[in-house]
């Protein structure tokens, strides 16, 4: 993420803007949200809660 690109957005919006970024980075080297969660350094549960406010899903194949 370029912090150049975040000029014209509030701060809600460049956090939720990061987020997002943090998510999707960690998602591409993980199997699964638990995993992702582990790599972020947060709980599961605030994983999932965050992922819903910012509008991401990913489907895992089992």
């Amino acid at each position: 993420m370029n912090l150049l690109s975040t000029n014209n957005l509030n701060l809600k919006e460049a956090m939720a803007q990061f987020e997002s970024q943090m998510i999707l980075n960690a998602h591409q080297s993980s199997q699964s949200l638990r995993k992702v969660a582990i790599k972020l350094d947060i709980d599961h549960a605030n994983l999932i809660r965050r992922m819903k406010r910012l509008g991401i899903q990913f489907s895992y194949k089992r």
